[in-house]
Order: structure tokens, then C-alpha cells, then sequence
């Protein structure tokens, strides 16, 4: 009984401290969400419809985003033809 006894306080202190986190970490996230209630509406907002209105920081970011695919592509395509040369003509680097 002495066993039995130990491992069941053990699994009713687990249970009572797991029980615990989740309803202080319900409440940490209550307290956190209310001081957000300052934060701005989403329907608020007002957004541009003119394409020009976009930042010189965003049209970096798509021709980066471009150039990182160029790259990526050509790299993928001369792993191919290395792969295909190898096959074909047993030269193989």
C-alpha cells in the first residue's frame, strides 16, 4: 500500500499542478489581452487602393525576393545538368 499509495500522491500533485499553470496562464493571457484594448481597430483602417502607394522598402523587398528565386533556379538547374552529364557521358564531378 505504502508503493501504491506514493505514486498516486505523486500523479494527484502532478494533476493539481498542471491544473494549476493552465489557469495561471489563462489569467496571465486575460491580463495581457486587456491591456491591449488600446491597439486600433482593423475596421478602422483605411487602406490605399493606388498601386504606386507601396514603400521603395516593400519594392526591395519583391525584387530581392525575385533575385533570391533567380538564383535558387539556376542553381537548381545546373545541379540538374551536372546530374544529366554524369549519366550520360560518365563525367561526373
Amino acid at each position: 500500500m505504502g508503493v501504491v499509495g506514493g505514486v498516486m500522491a505523486v500523479v494527484v500533485i502532478i494533476v493539481v499542478a498542471s491544473i494549476g499553470v493552465f489557469i495561471y496562464r489563462r489569467k496571465k493571457f486575460e491580463q495581457d489581452l486587456e491591456l491591449m484594448l488600446w491597439r486600433v481597430n482593423y475596421n478602422e483602417i483605411t487602406f490605399l487602393k493606388n498601386k504606386r502607394a507601396g514603400s521603395e522598402f516593400a519594392r526591395g523587398v519583391s525584387q530581392l525576393n525575385w533575385l533570391i528565386f533567380y538564383f535558387f533556379f539556376q542553381t537548381l538547374m545546373l545541379f540538374f545538368l551536372l546530374n544529366f552529364m554524369c549519366m550520360v557521358n560518365g563525367y561526373c564531378i
